[in-house]
């Protein structure tokens, strides 16, 4: 994500605090994204408005699902795709739906984790 948000931002020519004004977030938010740090989907939406607006669906198509050098499985590529057509089409509900599947997922995986399975 560090690469597309950097790409939207300077094709934009906006600085990192002008693009956080422009999303409603924090500039330690843009600068974290940039270095590669995780987007919340609520704020991934926030992105792809903002792409979507200036015309930059292009930058868009470079997501990787996974990092830089991994092979991604097509369950994940799937994955990327699906989540992209649900935040992409503007449906707050399907991208609410997607986010509330994400945090539960978050937890689940912390409970195994811990070994804290019912």
């Amino acid at each position: 994500m560090q690469s597309v948000v950097k790409k939207l931002r300077e094709r934009a020519q906006l600085s990192q605090q002008a693009l956080a004004q422009r999303l409603g977030v924090s500039l330690a938010s843009i600068q974290g994204w940039e270095a590669g740090r995780n987007i919340s989907p609520n704020a991934l939406q926030r992105v792809l408005d903002f792409a979507r607006e200036g015309h930059f669906d292009d930058i868009l198509d470079e997501l990787e699902p996974t990092a830089p050098g991994a092979e991604a499985t097509n369950d994940e590529q799937r994955w990327v795709k699906t989540l992209l057509a649900v935040l992409r089409s503007g449906d707050h509900a399907a991208v609410d739906a997607v986010q509330k599947n994400l945090l539960l997922a978050r937890r689940l995986t912390k409970q195994v984790k811990h070994g804290k399975t019912r």
